[in-house]
């Protein structure tokens, strides 16, 4: 790890700073205090984004950041000498304002790990070689070294000939993947699922401890920041852990949205979501799809729902335009807007658990996926689950859904890349 130089130092008790158009918010000295580390992360998340948007947009050789709500500090990774450049440091602590950031060096910039990330998620569409033979890769911190975790039967040079096409044509992502570490897994690789899926995470997968479903991937247009949907009802506030159904960190909720019933999970520091659903019927958990774009609705269009209890189901027809009142674990209410949503054969469309799970339209062959939404909630009635469900289960031939083109225009996050 490299050294920090620049070092971090906390605001002062009682120290204010001006955010959202004057609005006051104070920073308050942590000391380990549950409900004032969440306070501060609030503070800081926004500002944070601001950081990383100025990155993105104007420093060529930014990599990616930390918030330490602990310290109240932001780190700035960058490649290279992280002390060069003054202007480009000064619009950085301009936007930081008085919260102190500090720079640490990075082995990469944010556009070559996106570059690295693309083009292996390439590889594995092409080649179905992940899922089967690489487990996950990423950055192990901040711009760190690029690692791809592979199983024990599938040596490196199998990964390489699969790369080797594209690398091969471009002599700068031939350099780039000059980076890349591979790394065995110990023991048998087990494939990602939905109910305990991996970097780099997919939608329709199990999330803990609400047990709810992940709806799409999706990414900001602002800060190319990954973030996993899931329903604004599942999740008791912002600022809150979110795990994958095996219990591993996935990431931390950032923003919300009662309207779309969404919430953001901001994935965490060193993985990366790809742009593809889980869609497998009953028992498949592994079989998943690539999503090529956003798809607008139309009454009486016929589509596919994939949640973390139904798993795949394409027995769905859009009705017409909806409200409802939906309830948080904590209580609070919201009215949602969208879409009645009905099996078009009579039989289970929906089930208590795939809430916030991705409903789609299949093309080019059903090879791929078009975002049409997110499934809100459900009818559950008796009689209606398959005898394979645990008993105890609710399901319903129809429901809500909120629409993929509201999560986009009101969050500025797009669903493929």
């Amino acid at each position: 790890m490299a050294a920090i130089l620049g070092a971090g130092v906390a605001l002062p008790a009682g120290a204010t700073m001006g955010h959202d158009g004057g609005t006051r918010l104070s920073v308050r000295p942590a000391g380990g205090d549950d409900l004032t580390i969440i306070h501060n992360q609030e503070v800081l998340d926004p500002i944070a984004d601001k950081i990383r948007e100025y990155g993105v947009s104007s420093d060529p050789a930014f990599s990616d950041l930390l918030v330490d709500p602990l310290d109240t500090t932001i780190t700035v990774f960058r490649q290279g000498d992280p002390m060069a450049g003054s202007d480009i440091l000064g619009g950085y602590r301009a936007v930081a304002g008085q919260i102190t950031i500090s720079f640490q060096t990075a082995e990469l910039t944010s556009r070559e790990v996106s570059r690295l990330d693309a083009t292996l998620i390439d590889v594995a569409t092409t080649t179905n070689v992940f899922g089967s033979d690489v487990a996950s890769w990423g950055t192990d911190l901040p711009g760190g070294t690029f690692t791809v975790w592979y199983a024990e039967t599938s040596p490196e040079s199998g990964i390489n000939t699969a790369l080797s096409a594209d690398v091969k044509e471009d002599p700068d992502l031939a350099n780039l993947f000059a980076k890349v570490r591979y790394s065995k897994m110990v023991g048998q690789l087990q494939p990602a699922s939905r109910t305990a899926d991996t970097s780099p995470y997919y939608g329709g997968s199990l999330i803990s401890p609400s047990g709810c479903s992940t709806g799409f991937s999706v990414r900001s247009t602002q800060t190319s920041s990954y973030y996993q949907t899931t329903a604004w009802h599942c999740i008791p506030s912002n600022n809150h852990t979110v795990n994958t159904g095996a219990g591993a960190p996935l990431g931390t909720v950032s923003s919300e949205d009662g309207y779309t019933d969404s919430s953001y999970i901001k994935v965490r520091s060193g993985a990366s979501s790809a742009p593809r659903i889980f869609d497998g019927a009953y028992p498949n958990g592994t079989q998943s799809k690539l999503v090529v774009g956003m798809s607008l609705p139309n009454a009486g269009d016929r589509l596919c729902l994939s949640g973390a209890k139904s798993y795949a189901r394409c027995n769905g027809q859009l009705g017409t335009g909806r409200t409802w009142t939906l309830p948080k674990p904590t209580g609070e209410t919201t009215t949602a807007s969208g879409s009645l949503i009905s099996s078009f054969d009579g039989t289970w469309l929906i089930a208590r658990g795939d809430s916030g799970g991705p409903v789609f339209r299949n093309t080019n062959g059903n090879t791929q996926a078009l975002a049409y939404g997110t499934i809100s909630l459900v009818s559950a009635q008796s009689g209606y689950c398959p005898s394979w469900m645990s008993t105890g289960s609710q399901c319903g031939p129809w429901g809500y859904i909120t629409l993929a083109r509201d999560m986009a225009s009101r969050h500025n996050v797009y669903f493929n890349w």
